[in-house]
């Protein structure tokens, strides 16, 4: 349970008078230079201080640590130990060891600077091995780490003794996430004895927050006694650190529990109160007293060491986890009549009918709390579930099971597919388990109940499949779609039988060769796109979609935030000779492609925008597709085609990887491209491919390789080119050009360049036929006998 403390403080006379405080080791990290913590290898004049100083100074383990900015550094896992020549500085030693035991003990001071992130901490170990140990090993006396954030359950520290974990201390300093922050951190040690089974305490504090009182033993050490300092990962940085020895050895009070129900009656035990001298339990008499964090005393009592309730907790008044807090006075019985003053919270557990569930939790299902109940196998709903497993199984706590947040406790069959809710998790016969709050837990159209796991196809009713597996034969095609495409149900099982196309305008071709691409010049582009890297097929230019790189009027979005990536040369898996592509445009294009980082997240979708587009114009749509990895056959997602109110699904279940069930060949490294032809119905139309929900693990992210938008029917004009020129020997050009189809080019000529371009004395012009094609002979007069002349051809 999680209690703050506030304030701590120690008032009246110590058990002893104590010499002055000693410095025995200070390291202020101060360097010319940036650099590793070193070997053990003593620093320079002035950066170290204290009695130990010439003898021991900090080094790295398990990881080399870094002085940065005159701070140490941890940059990765492991830590810095108190070293010497050859071992670990002993603090029990002569050098220091008399001189602590006078005192009464040690405290480490030190400037702590963190990010304030929850998974990262730095640690403080006593009494470790002479030996490179983690936290949680068994040779440690006690192992105290303090967390940069709070964790789900609201911890900021953790503690271990000899490898036993302690859990969280009950007491939090207030982290601050997102921006480096110091924190002051001081851990002290109150001992007599450096002897094996001598008692020690120790407190710690954050800021002048108190987080830790705690008592342990040396064990194990031979009077050689180490310390060392231990990280998890980067961010952590340590500065100014001073130890010395205490000026007061005081009494430390902690509450174990703070926990408590609110419909328990009054007098009930919320945590024992216990107290430490030196290490030492002591007797001390307990009060509640007024001062900073007394809120809220009335409401509770103090009965020998017991933390007791003193007050009505139910009702709307009171909430589920809401805090309480008491200020605590404890003083010595045993000792010198040594006080110790804390603040504690105390958090409150919402079970006003005390049946062990959460009132909350019963409220969220029915009217009020007489419905459910933890206690004597109540079963609200009959399935023979208990509430009690029913709130384990929404809260993810049911042994063996996943959280099932949506099962309702008061229903038998939650999602209503006629199989009752212990059915669904405890099957009988060839049935898997199933998600007993969804009535189609794979997503593929077909109820649970239907899905029999049998592998025959019986009818509708019972069609054999398999309930959590939305593809039983792997063609990409989900089950339920299979079903309504095709006559014979039986299909379901044949992955040689793919259904056609939900949308018979959408159609599937297959290329090969460059021109079976079906780009060309001849034809007016709206996008012509190329994922991955800009390539050129058949002359025509496809223009580089790429991370950072959008054409004009297009978009590549990925949904919640997901990463988009992009390759400029990657075949994986595909043989495009064995796909029979051969054509050099092609292969280039298919060789770059963009994808998304949520590629195996169900739901996860990469949309496609193309905008500028003139409304009520016609247009066809070519979205290039090959294999990436051919053998797996997945990459499988529901391409959607939008323009303005219409949405077109062809096919529920693509697998880009498994061309060769699409073209019905069987042959994955076959390529092919999907056309839409369409009438624009405003300005911008969308291709989303998204991540069917019941995907399979491992499923893949769509590769988009490239598509173009054509203005259907409308011909581009292109420049001629001569392809042939000869010249006969009675003088006669003969010149054989390509073009725009039918299309007619004045024949022009000038002798020298610098004269201008005219018509020929007898005009001429060339027209091109069906293919952009045309010959065309000019006179030998034309060129008056000259033995050089220039001729030109022009729309």
């Amino acid at each position: 349970m999680k209690a703050t403390l506030i304030t701590s403080l120690v008032a009246g006379a110590t058990a002893v008078t104590l010499p002055a405080q000693t410095l025995l080791f200070s390291d202020t990290f101060n360097t010319d230079a940036d650099g590793q913590l070193n070997s053990f290898n003593p620093p320079a004049e002035g950066r170290l201080g204290g009695l130990a100083a010439g003898e021991t100074a900090l080094e790295s383990f398990a990881a080399h640590q870094n002085i940065t900015g005159n701070r140490l550094d941890f940059i990765g896992t492991g830590g810095a130990r108190f070293g010497g020549e050859t071992a670990r500085f002993n603090w029990g030693g002569e050098t220091t060891g008399p001189t602590i035991l006078a005192a009464g003990g040690l405290t480490f001071r030190y400037e702590w600077t963190h990010s304030g992130n929850t998974s990262e901490w730095l640690a403080l170990k006593a009494g470790t091995n002479n030996s490179d140990t983690g936290v949680n090993a068994a040779g440690i006396d006690y192992a105290f780490l303090i967390r940069q954030g709070f964790t789900a359950s609201g911890e900021s520290n953790e503690s271990w003794d000899n490898g036993v974990a302690l859990g969280f201390s009950g007491q939090n300093y207030a982290p601050v996430a997102g921006e480096a922050t110091t924190y002051e951190v001081e851990i002290s040690y109150y001992f007599e004895s450096f002897d094996d089974g001598s008692p020690v305490s120790i407190s710690a504090s954050v800021d002048g927050t108190r987080v830790l009182a705690d008592a342990f033993t040396w064990e194990d050490n031979g009077n050689a006694v180490h310390f060392e300092f231990h990280a998890n990962r980067p961010d952590n940085f340590l500065d100014n650190l001073t130890i010395e020895t205490v000026t007061e050895v005081p009494l430390l009070t902690r509450l174990d529990g703070q926990e408590f129900v609110s419909g328990d009656p009054e007098g009930t035990v919320v945590g024992s109160l216990v107290s430490w001298l030196a290490g030492n339990e002591v007797g001390a008499n307990y009060e509640l007293v007024s001062g900073e964090g007394d809120s809220d005393n009335a409401l509770f009592q103090i009965s020998g060491d017991q933390l007791q309730t003193a007050g009505d907790f139910t009702g709307p008044a009171s909430t589920d986890g809401q805090e309480y807090s008491v200020r605590v006075r404890a003083t010595s019985t045993a000792g010198g009549g040594e006080v110790d003053e804390v603040t504690y919270r105390l958090r409150l557990t919402k079970d006003d009918d005390l049946d062990d569930l959460p009132d909350s939790w019963e409220l969220s299902w029915a009217e009020d709390l007489t419905v459910l109940s933890g206690l004597d196998f109540a079963d609200a709903d009959g399935d023979t579930l208990t509430d009690t497993e029913e709130y384990q199984l929404n809260e993810g706590q049911f042994v063996g099971f996943g959280a099932y947040p949506d099962l309702d406790p008061t229903k038998a069959d939650t999602d209503g597919d006629q199989l009752s809710d212990l059915a669904e998790l405890y099957p009988t016969s060839l049935r898997p388990a199933t998600n007993p709050t969804l009535a189609d837990t794979d997503y593929d159209g077909l109820s649970d109940l239907v899905e029999t796991n049998t592998g025959l196809f019986v009818d509708a009713n019972d069609t054999g499949t398999d309930p959590v597996l939305d593809d039983w034969d792997g063609d990409g095609a989900r089950d339920g779609w299979e079903l309504s495409q095709l006559s014979d149900g039986a299909a379901m099982f044949d992955d040689q039988v793919m259904p056609e196309s939900a949308v018979p305008a959408i159609t599937v071709t297959p290329v090969t060769d460059d021109a079976s691409s079906l780009i060309s010049l001849t034809k007016v582009y709206t996008h012509a796109l190329s994922g991955g890297t800009g390539v050129t097929i058949n002359g025509v230019t496809m223009d580089e979609v790429s991370v950072g790189i959008s054409p004009p009027n297009f978009l590549w979005s990925t949904s919640n935030g997901a990463d988009q990536l992009s390759t400029a040369e990657n075949l994986g898996q595909w043989l495009a000779d064995m796909g029979g592509v051969t054509g050099s445009g092609l292969i280039a294009l298919y060789n770059s492609f963009t994808w998304s980082g949520n590629g195996d997240v169900p739901g996860g979708s990469q949309t496609y925008t193309l905008s500028g587009l003139t409304p009520g114009e016609d247009y066809l749509l070519r979205l290039y597709i090959r294999s990436f990895d051919p053998v797996t056959a997945r990459r499988v997602v529901d391409l959607t085609f939008r323009n303005g109110d219409e949405e077109l699904v062809p096919y529920r279940g693509l697998a880009e990887d498994a061309s060769g069930y699409l073209l019905g060949t069987f042959n994955n490294d076959q390529a092919y491209f999907l056309t839409w032809p369409y009438t624009a119905e405003s300005e911008e139309v969308s291709i989303e491919a998204r991540i069917a929900l019941g995907a399979q693990t491992g499923n893949g992210s769509f590769h988009f390789y490239g598509l173009t938008n054509e203005i259907e029917g409308a011909v581009a004009a292109l420049p001629p080119l001569v392809t042939s020129i000869s010249r006969a020997a009675s003088g006669e050009v003969t010149l054989t050009l390509s073009g725009s189809p039918e299309t007619a080019y004045r024949v022009l000529k000038s002798p020298d360049l610098a004269t201008p371009f005219a018509e020929l004395d007898s005009p001429l012009a060339a027209t091109t036929d069906a293919t952009g094609t045309a010959t065309v002979t000019i006179p030998a007069a034309e060129f008056d006998n000259a033995g050089k002349y220039f001729l030109r051809l022009q729309q």
